[in-house]
């Protein structure tokens, strides 16, 4: 008699599984898109904050006024003086540098930030230069408090805001979806 091995999977079985782990795939991967794009957000909003936080350290410890908001081209990046820059420098070694240097004249500032994925949205409040001004020595943001307001192209419903008090106080919150990194706004 012929002896028959029925042991391992048939090619139905396999296919079956394939599908419904496709169907799955498939039903879980809005979900999964939209999980990304908030950690985009937030990442972004971290980094925003940490950036102006630096700015507000770099005038207490240089005892220069620092200027921290967008240059006329629409980059981020601080300067010392009042005018606001015309772009950006990616020399990081121009924020130590006396506010008369060349590395620190009205058409350049120093770039420190750039938002790390180009389907964020950056607005601010600050007018008419769009900027926030710590003082020398204590880091007081004074008249120019504001905030910057991060969002995403696919996340309407969310912004990440970075406020600056008149003390020079940095917080960051959320509004919206409420979150677990953030406090809400």
């Amino acid at each position: 008699m012929a002896r028959i091995i029925t042991s391992g999977f048939s090619l139905i079985e396999v296919m079956l599984i394939t599908i419904m782990l496709v169907v799955l795939g498939a039903m879980g991967w809005p979900a999964m898109q939209k999980y990304f794009w908030q950690q985009q957000l937030y990442a972004g909003g971290e980094q925003l904050y940490a950036a102006i936080r630096d700015a507000r350290i770099q005038a207490i410890s240089l005892g220069q006024d620092q200027w921290f908001g967008l240059s006329q081209a629409g980059e981020l990046c601080y300067w010392q003086t009042e005018n606001q820059p015309h772009t950006c420098v990616a020399d990081s070694s121009a924020a130590s540098t006396p506010a008369n240097t060349p590395a620190n004249t009205p058409e350049k500032g120093v770039n420190l930030f750039r938002l790390p994925h180009d389907s964020l949205l950056l607005s601010t409040n600050f007018s008419p230069v769009p900027a926030v001004r710590f003082s020398a020595g204590n880091g007081m943001a004074g008249f120019s408090a504001g905030r910057f307001q991060l969002s995403h192209k696919m996340l309407s419903e969310q912004t990440v805001r970075v406020i600056i008090s008149t003390l020079g106080r940095v917080r960051v919150c959320i509004s919206g979806k409420k979150s677990h990194r953030f406090a809400a706004c």
